[in-house]
């Protein structure tokens, strides 16, 4: 017994034939992708533990936020760096944007700059037990 399809059913299932292989290789290049994103993170997570850190480079960033006196309190959120000052005046946020930070927002007293992947680099940097 042959099964007789008509135009249309034989569109659809042609369809279905290259759309599913098509789909399964979409699905594993993005879990490859993810997994690649995750090592890559790692490693750099991995780096910025091990190196050491940069007393000229930490001076600088501490003079951008006011001078270490300025400076009340850090906090890293994902890829943003928020700092508590005393004096928001004595911040330069155009220095701030030289130094990497993609944005800069002040909210009273706290300093929010985004540093994308730097962020983690930057809070050890000037967290106030390396000083």
């Amino acid at each position: 017994m042959f099964l007789e399809f008509t135009n249309q059913q034989w569109a659809l299932l042609l369809l279905a034939i290259c759309i599913v292989p098509i789909a399964v290789l979409c699905i594993f290049a993005i879990i490859k992708t993810l997994k690649t994103r995750k090592a890559r993170a790692k490693e750099r997570e991995a780096i910025i533990e091990e190196e050491p850190i940069d007393v000229d480079q930490r001076k600088i960033f501490y003079e951008a936020y006011g001078g270490e006196d300025n400076v009340l309190e850090i906090t890293q959120e994902m890829s943003r760096i928020t700092v508590k000052v005393l004096d928001t005046e004595k911040v330069n946020g155009e220095r701030l944007k030289e130094l990497g930070a993609t944005g800069v927002l002040i909210v009273g007293d706290l300093i929010k700059a985004s540093y994308s992947d730097r962020a983690k680099y930057v809070y050890k940097l000037m967290e106030k037990n390396n000083g």
